[in-house]
């Protein structure tokens, strides 16, 4: 169709969403909950979905129930969301089944065009800072018709490990076509080509989609690390075949 994407940013809760020809991307760029309440947090900053064609492709991984345990640690996890975790370290510390004691907080989320006439969204947050050598993440998503570009600096000082998770749909079929390149098909003939940057080493992984409460589907992850001195930038793309 003719026109400009539709975006919308809320401001009581940092999301961002830009929708264009059945495509769309939502991103969390807010703060974990209200300071005086933030127990159904999950630590999903910088975090987002990506439905392409109407299909969903890279999903959050959702909420199964609210029983203490091992499977709700991992739900409410950096590493059960499409962002990046340092050092084994969790964004915003959880524990229990509702407790969250130093959390993320967004830094200077902005969403914009691009030089090029593309989208791009651009935000950070402070959970890493405490940290030895105060990294802070700092994430990019660069935003045109049938292409979707990540771009992640962990800026800071010092050696540290970073993981980058990537969580599919169920439904995503998933092949490898180079080192650092994926074919996804999905249905309705959807496909897309996956490409990784060159910094980082690609491990596959595994996750979980609950759609609904007390529902829980396994799905494929895929997950970018590096362990090295810091600044370093890790990046994909993604685009429609």
């Amino acid at each position: 169709p003719v026109g400009a994407p539709t975006t919308i940013c809320d401001p009581n809760t940092v999301y961002f969403d830009c929708r264009e020809s059945g495509d769309s991307v939502i991103i969390d760029c807010g703060p974990v909950g209200p300071d005086y309440q933030p127990g159904h947090a999950h630590c999903d900053t910088l975090s987002y979905e990506l439905h392409v064609g109407g299909v969903p492709i890279v999903v959050d991984s959702g909420t199964f129930d609210y029983e203490p345990g091992p499977f709700r640690h991992y739900l409410r996890s950096t590493a059960a969301h499409n962002t990046v975790r340092l050092d084994g370290q969790e964004q915003s510390e959880i524990w229990g089944a509702f407790r969250v004691a130093r959390r993320a907080r967004p830094v200077a989320p902005v969403l914009g065009d691009g030089a090029g006439g593309e989208l791009v969204f651009s935000g950070a947050h402070d959970g890493y800072r405490r940290l030895p050598g105060r990294p802070e993440h700092r994430r990019e998503i660069r935003m045109a018709p049938g292409r979707w570009e990540v771009r992640d600096r962990l800026s800071g000082a010092g050696q540290h490990r970073v993981e980058s998770f990537l969580h599919l749909h169920p439904a995503v079929g998933l092949s490898q076509l180079t080192e650092r390149e994926f074919r996804l098909e999905a249905p309705g003939g959807v496909a897309l080509r996956l490409a990784f940057g060159p910094a980082g080493t690609l491990q596959p992984g595994t996750g979980y989609y609950c759609p609904r409460f007390g529902e829980r589907l396994a799905s494929g992850a895929l997950v970018l690390e590096h362990t090295g001195a810091l600044p370093v930038e890790l990046s994909y793309v993604f685009e429609r075949l």
